[in-house]
């Protein structure tokens, strides 16, 4: 877009030439972010299989009515292993995936736990204190100098 003249929100990066800069770009640690949000948002929330028996959206229904009645995330890894598998591998399992066996899941599901508990959504937690926003004062306009 840039190289024609039109706005462009990275002027300085060809995808088409240097896809890889989306993760690598240290100028714009963000792409990875945003390429994350798209592929959430485009794969993982609309993702269902019958091969491998699972629907994202009902999945996701059943894991927080679960969520009220005692819940054990060291228990019942089944949502977000699949979830896992979707991001990690295409699929929605840890080891039956044609791209191979998902990346880290141990990790993955440590993570999962500490976001459960940090939003207090296990065993009736409440959720982490929101920290209160730091007043900041308006700037004041400085006075029109005086001509003489």
């Amino acid at each position: 877009a840039s190289d024609e003249g039109r706005d462009s929100a990275y002027p300085d990066i060809d995808f088409c030439r240097t896809p890889d800069a989306i993760c690598s770009s240290t100028d714009h640690p963000e792409l990875k972010w945003i390429a994350g949000i798209f592929y959430w948002l485009n794969s993982v929330q609309t993702y269902e299989s019958q091969t491998y028996g699972f629907d994202y959206l009902a999945s996701l229904e059943d894991f927080t009515d679960k969520l009220g009645s005692g819940f054990d995330p060291d228990s019942d890894t089944s949502f977000i292993d699949a979830v896992s598998g979707i991001v990690n591998r295409g699929c929605a399992s840890l080891s039956a995936c044609p791209a191979g066996h998902v990346h880290n899941a141990g990790e993955r599901r440590a993570n999962f736990k500490l976001a459960l508990e940090y939003l207090g959504l296990l065993d009736g937690n409440s959720p982490a204190p929101v920290p209160s926003p730091v007043p900041v004062e308006a700037p004041v306009p400085s006075p029109n100098p005086v001509e003489a």
